[in-house]
């Protein structure tokens, strides 16, 4: 029971819970009071890493319960919404077995591919114990997968900043830049002119409470894709 109890604790103490980006290829239910966590200690593409701009899904047979989207910086918290057929509310059946997908964003397309788990905790059925531990692994033939996610047109730096972040576009028609902290919240937003090829944002537009270390999320709008890349905020200098 002790040594239950350091395991739930330590992934409780590493989890990042981000919402799933928006224009989804999938529809999850809506949360039900009744969730489900599945920890993705790491998910891997092809011979690589999985990109940080690919939705998880879980379903029951054909039935989305639960979405996340991925980060490779930690243990990922996917959380699974139990049905609750007495309020007539969708979502997955206790023991029933899990299956993953993953969309994956090449350009303006997302791609959906199966996405195979292999459980260090967990039998592979939802309801097992308090929670299910996975790692994923997800094959694809898509050409060019090794450029999901990194347009050349765009370059960001410094990273990791303190002071200023500087974003370039090339050839590039981008409009809106968003600001997301770990937990999926919204920092800041920075809309300007279409055609414009830099913008320069001050941390202190980012960053409010200044911590020393901090990761961002930043979600880039551009009028064929949104682009999504981590940060790293050093603090103050």
């Amino acid at each position: 029971m002790n040594k239950l109890i350091l395991i739930i604790g330590f992934l409780t103490a590493n989890l990042i819970l981000i919402q799933a980006q928006v224009n989804s290829p999938f529809v999850p239910v809506d949360p039900t009071g009744i969730p489900y966590s599945i920890v993705i200690s790491g998910a891997g593409l092809n011979n690589g890493s999985l990109p940080d701009s690919t939705e998880i899904a879980v379903f029951d047979d054909t039935l989305c319960v639960g979405t996340v989207l991925f980060l490779d910086s930690g243990n990922i918290q996917l959380v699974a919404w139990q049905g609750d057929p007495s309020q007539s509310l969708e979502g997955f059946s206790q023991g029933h077995p899990m299956s993953f997908k993953a969309g994956l964003v090449v350009g303006s397309t997302v791609y959906v591919e199966e996405a195979v788990p292999t459980f260090s905790v967990g039998n592979g059925n939802f309801g097992y114990g308090s929670f299910s531990v996975i790692s994923l692994q997800v094959t694809s033939v898509i050409v060019g997968m090794t450029n999901i996610d990194e347009p050349k047109q765009i370059s960001i730096y410094p990273n990791p900043f303190s002071d200023f972040i500087h974003f370039y576009f090339e050839g590039k028609v981008c409009n809106q830049i968003e600001f997301f902290d770990i937990s999926g919240k919204l920092l800041s937003k920075e809309i300007f002119h279409q055609g414009k090829s830099k913008m320069n944002i001050p941390a202190g537009k980012i960053i409010v409470d200044r911590p020393s270390t901090q990761m961002i999320l930043v979600k880039i709008h551009c009028a064929d894709e949104i682009i999504i890349r981590k940060l790293i905020y050093q603090g103050a200098p």
